[in-house]
């Protein structure tokens, strides 16, 4: 509250034009979870040719995504009907990004 006094209205002009623009941390998103066939992952913010996509299991086995993962410039597709069911997690690194969230399969 402190900071919002001693900036006024320009501090929340700038934080407004954050939140109206879509301006925040790189993420990504993945619909639907749990999964069937396959998995839709979405990259918000992302904007590194250098990106590394890996999917592991809950015991951290790396799963082969070869012939099961198609790509496209901010979108990519896995296809999860060859996969066991069970929680894995995804993994996406690029320059400056790193993060991971918990993939459930079920079929």
């Amino acid at each position: 509250m402190n900071k919002i006094k001693k900036y006024g209205l320009l501090a929340i002009a700038i934080f407004a034009s954050c939140i109206i623009f879509g301006q925040s941390d790189p993420s990504f998103s993945m619909v639907p979870n749990p999964a069937n066939r396959n998995v839709l992952i979405q990259l918000n913010g992302i904007t590194s040719d250098n990106k590394k996509i890996e999917l592991y299991s809950v015991l951290g086995t790396r799963i082969d995504l070869a012939g099961n993962i198609q790509i496209s410039p901010n979108t990519f597709v896995i296809k999860t009907e060859s996969l066991p069911e069970g929680v894995y997690l995804l993994r996406i690194k690029g320059n400056t990004f790193d993060q991971t969230r918990r993939l459930k399969i079920q079929h």
